[in-house]
This record gives C-alpha cells, sequence and structure tokens, in this order.
C-alpha cells in the first residue's frame, strides 16, 4: 500500500512527522490516497487473500508427503460461499458470524 503514510507508532518524532503530514495534504491528494487505497481493500477482499495463500500452500506441497494431504473440500465450499456472500452484499457489508450458545450450568 503505497498511498498509506507510513509510520512505526513507537518512533514518537517519526509519527509526529506523518501527523503533520497528513494534516498539510492538500485536499486533491487525499482524495487520491483514499480512492486507491480503498480500491486495494475492495480487490484484495478476505476470499481473494484466503485462495491466494490456499493456491501458494498447494504449490508448495511437497509431493512425497507422506500424510498424503489433500486440500479439504469443505475449505474450498466456505470460501465459495464467502465469495457469493460478497456478490449478494456487494463486499461491502460486514459479515455476522454465528456463536454457538453457551451452555449454562
Amino acid at each position: 500500500m503505497t498511498d498509506a503514510l507510513i509510520v512505526n507508532p513507537y518512533n514518537i518524532d517519526g509519527t509526529a512527522e506523518v501527523i503533520a503530514q497528513a494534516l498539510e495534504m492538500p485536499l486533491d491528494e487525499r482524495l487520491a490516497r483514499q480512492r486507491a487505497l480503498m480500491a486495494a481493500v475492495l480487490r484484495d477482499d478476505a476470499a481473494t487473500w484466503a485462495s491466494s495463500f490456499l493456491a501458494q500452500l498447494e504449490r508448495l506441497r511437497d509431493a512425497d508427503d507422506p500424510s498424503g494431504w489433500q486440500s479439504s473440500q469443505r475449505i474450498e465450499s466456505a470460501l465459495n460461499k464467502l465469495r457469493q456472500s460478497d456478490r449478494v452484499s456487494g463486499g461491502r457489508k460486514a459479515r455476522q458470524v454465528a456463536t454457538p450458545p453457551t451452555s449454562a450450568g
């Protein structure tokens, strides 16, 4: 993300400089940076990251793996559901995760 202002939060002087830079930044530059960052967020969502991660694991998997590990169809199914959910919601809504009820007792 080359459009983000990057700073080490433990560097007090550096943080002050970046805050000053952001406050003094012209509106057109702020808007351009914000558009670029938002485009990256929308393009590289969780489903894209997960697919890329799994593809890299597949490429790295050793053909002689004694466990015979195969990519899980359940993971692929979950990714497909996530992609479908993104298409329905336009990728803008946060997903709610159901939490199982706790047993009182």
